[in-house]
């Protein structure tokens, strides 16, 4: 499995808001960190 650094989730997160549209942010920080680590 590919497991990605926080700083790609944040580039392809903001790739995705330029061809699809929508908010430029994310609310929470802490969930998206736990996510990327525990996420199996």
């Amino acid at each position: 499995m590919i497991k990605f650094s926080q700083e790609k989730v944040l580039l392809l997160h903001q790739l995705l808001i330029q061809e699809t549209g929508g908010a430029d942010h994310i609310r929470d920080f802490a969930l998206l960190e736990w996510v990327r680590k525990h996420r199996m």
